[in-house]
C-alpha cells in the first residue's frame, strides 16, 4: 500500500479493489500490478470558488488495463456524499474524465473531490483535492 499527502492532495493505492468479481466484463488479470496512474488537472488543490459558480473536475487516468472508477464530492464537514459519479471503462489504456458540479451554500464550505479507479488485476488507486465554496 502506498500513500502520499502533499498540500491537501492526496494519493493512495492498494490492491484488492471494488471485489466487483460477478461483473461478466470484468476479466481479471491476476499479473497485473500496476497501479492506475490518476491526475487531477481542475480544480487545484485549496482553489476557492463562489456559490453558484460551475466546477469543473477534469484529469486523466492511465494504466495497461483500466476496469473502473469514480469521482465522489464530499462535505468535510458533514462527511456527506454530495455527488457521486461511476464509469466503467473495460480495457482502455487512458481516459479523460470530467465532471461539471455547481455547488450551492450559504456559509463557506469545504469539500473533497476524490478520483479512484481500479483496473482489471484489482490494482486501485485514487487521489484526493479540497476545494473551498464561499457565499
Amino acid at each position: 500500500m502506498c500513500i502520499a499527502m502533499m498540500s491537501l492532495l492526496f494519493s493512495h493505492c492498494s490492491s484488492g479493489g471494488y471485489g466487483q468479481e460477478t461483473d461478466p466484463n470484468h476479466i481479471v488479470d491476476f499479473s497485473d500490478s500496476t497501479f492506475p496512474v490518476i491526475e487531477i488537472t481542475t480544480p487545484t488543490a485549496d482553489q476557492e470558488f463562489k456559490s453558484g459558480a460551475t466546477i469543473s473536475i477534469t484529469g486523466k487516468i492511465t494504466d495497461n488495463s483500466l476496469y473502473q472508477g469514480s469521482v465522489t464530492i464530499k462535505d468535510e464537514g458533514t462527511g456527506n456524499s454530495v455527488k457521486d459519479q461511476v464509469y466503467e471503462i473495460h480495457g482502455l489504456s487512458a481516459y479523460n474524465y470530467t465532471l461539471n458540479w455547481t455547488p450551492s451554500v450559504t456559509k463557506s464550505t469545504t469539500y473533497i473531490i476524490t478520483v479512484e479507479f481500479e483496473d482489471h488485476g484489482f490494482n486501485k488507486s485514487s487521489k484526493s483535492v479540497k476545494v473551498k465554496v464561499s457565499p
